[in-house]
């Protein structure tokens, strides 16, 4: 199968660039979606006849502006993906049958589109980098979530990351600096019970069966992370440096 990839650029002016891209690609191997996360085993197969090679297009437009000390970055994207695996009963992870899962996967398809945004100013003193994406991630399988579409497990609707070092003091003799990470996620999906009810047996005896409504119907909380740190650096004959650092500060 081809796989081709384009790019163009365009100078409107000194301070004003464009660029789109293109890109169409192919891949010999699946990773099996529907394996819960966290689990330690993922299950990558080969392509076959059931299983043809995944391909997806992509195409991107962006502008690019810098002013000063200041750069600007702002795109878009739309991505939809072809012959995407689901895997049906990720129990059989730990069955003898594992050998026969090709008979219980479904192949579908999975769209992401998005827009992103990142500014860098690179100072005498302050060095600046912050980044967001706004994307949507879903994916669609015949006989899974009433062939409805769901959202990927790794769709994370927001994302920014903001990282900043500062300079203090800077003489022939040291350098002190403070650093700063923040970041912020949307969280990941899971497929949780939405509620419970009874089945009784024939004998009477009672039992609890979960019901879900979807497929990663619940969306975790937001990942929230603040890293700070400050850098020492002592300019003498045989140069040091100490690095004191406090991750995750709001834990």
């Amino acid at each position: 199968n081809p796989e081709l990839s384009l790019e163009a650029g365009l100078s409107l002016t000194s301070w004003l660039k464009f660029e789109a891209t293109a890109d169409w690609t192919v891949q010999y191997h699946h990773t099996l979606e529907g394996i819960p996360l966290g689990w330690s085993a993922d299950l990558i197969v080969p392509t076959s006849i059931s299983c043809p090679p995944e391909q997806a297009r992509q195409y991107y437009a962006g502008i690019f502006t810098s002013f000063g000390q200041h750069r600007v970055t702002a795109g878009a994207y739309d991505k939809t993906m072809h012959n995407l695996v689901y895997f049906l009963d990720a129990g059989q992870l730990f069955s003898p049958t594992i050998s026969g899962w090709s008979n219980n996967v479904k192949v579908g398809r999975g769209t992401s589109r998005g827009v992103e945004f990142l500014y860098e100013k690179d100072g005498e003193r302050l060095d600046l980098h912050a980044a967001y994406t706004l994307s949507k991630t879903d994916r669609q399988f015949d006989m899974v979530n009433n062939n409805l579409p769901f959202p990927a497990k790794f769709d994370r609707r927001h994302i920014l990351n903001v990282s900043a070092s500062y300079v203090l003091s800077d003489d022939d003799r040291r350098l002190i600096s403070l650093t700063g990470l923040y970041a912020l996620q949307s969280g990941h999906w899971e497929t949780v019970a939405a509620g419970e009810y009874p089945v009784f047996s024939i004998t009477g005896e009672e039992s609890t069966f979960d019901y879900f409504s979807g497929v990663n119907n619940y969306e975790m909380p937001t990942y929230v992370r603040l890293d700070i740190g400050c850098n020492f650096t002592f300019r003498t004959r045989h140069e040091q440096s100490l690095n004191i650092g406090v991750y995750n500060v709001l834990n």
